[in-house]
């Protein structure tokens, strides 16, 4: 799009001062919308095997799937809409993120919402990286996320849109590093560079009530493993959701003053996988990772009881179309 273009456009309600360091998380509508795109059974069982696991937490009385343990953390984040979309075609993931979410749809409403989250669980694409399973067909990471892009969906222009990707990477598989510490040394650290002080007089600060934004900007994609290996979601419940829960529960529990962020979250999730999970069958380590263009910090403050009133519908691949005519029946949330 050519520059004059972009300056024609429509500016977007920026939810937040432009040098605030964290992200407007308590907007009148509540923390916005869940969708969880839950894959156990495929059209090609004798690749894609069906992964219908269930385990219990410390958090559970009952066993639950993936899927189960994944609305307990975004009940706990706060989230209030919580959607759970089963063995979904690819044209149907498409539509979703490509039509049903936009605002012309008239059926997500994110005027006043905190932000969007998805959780996609399922095996990865067996021939090709970078790609999830569905139920008859593979989709690129990349498709869901880009989709939601704040000019194809303005009211979620500076607002957090974050991912969790609990599915493999690739086939590679990681057997680890045996790690030793020598108490016998205390580490270090060394300042590597003096920064010069700045004199503030020759420092020129221009503020505009405009100013622009990369469309790329404010999105936060968890992976369950690091880029090219696997995931080991395949023969049993997801190790990555597991300790996922654990921590984030754990953080909600917290007074809001000493909650920590999104990313350090992240960071505990990933230094708990990499140090205590140990594949059971093949011995293999598995290690998170991260990508982010947030510019500011996300923190989960207020409302996150797991008793708190919340509205969860699942909904098949075959349920599918008939579930979004009865909600334009309705006014959006």
């Amino acid at each position: 799009m050519a520059e004059e273009e972009v300056d024609n456009l429509e500016p977007i309600c920026e939810p937040v001062a432009k040098d605030e360091t964290e992200y407007n998380m308590s907007h009148e509508g509540g923390r916005g919308y869940a969708i969880i795109l839950f894959h156990t059974k495929f059209q090609n069982p004798e690749i894609y095997p069906e992964r219908n696991f269930k385990t219990k937490t410390i958090y559970d009385t009952n066993e639950k799937t993936d899927a189960e343990h994944m609305i307990d953390v975004y009940r706990a984040l706060g989230f209030r809409h919580i959607e759970v979309f089963e063995n979904l075609e690819r044209h149907q993931i498409t539509r979703l993120v490509d039509k049903l979410l936009r605002p012309v749809s008239k059926i997500y409403n994110f005027d006043d919402k905190d932000c969007l989250s998805i959780t996609i669980s399922s095996y990865s694409d067996r021939e090709a990286s970078g790609r999830f399973q569905t139920y008859d067909e593979s989709i690129l990471f990349t498709d869901l996320w880009q989709s939601l892009s704040s000019d194809k969906i303005p009211s979620l222009g500076s607002k957090p849109k974050i991912f969790f990707y609990d599915c493999s990477r690739g086939s590679a598989t990681d057997p680890g590093a045996l790690l030793e510490k020598d108490d016998d040394k205390t580490p270090t650290s060394r300042t590597l560079a003096q920064q010069d002080e700045i004199d503030p007089k020759d420092m020129k600060l221009t503020y505009k009530k405009q100013y622009k934004l990369p469309r790329m900007a404010d999105f936060f994609l968890a992976y369950s493993s690091a880029k090219g290996h696997r995931s080991y979601n395949e023969v049993q419940n997801s190790p990555f959701i597991e300790e996922l829960k654990h921590v984030f529960i754990e953080n909600q529990r917290k007074e809001d003053d000493q909650k920590d962020d999104l990313l350090s979250l992240m960071t505990v999730v990933t230094r708990q996988m990499a140090t205590m999970y140990t594949d059971p069958l093949e011995g293999n380590k598995q290690c998170p990772s991260c990508t982010s263009t947030l510019i500011r910090k996300v923190y989960f403050r207020g409302n996150g009881a797991l008793e708190d009133e919340c509205t969860i519908n699942f909904v098949t691949s075959d349920e599918f179309e008939s579930y979004f005519r009865d909600k334009l029946k309705v006014d959006p949330r």
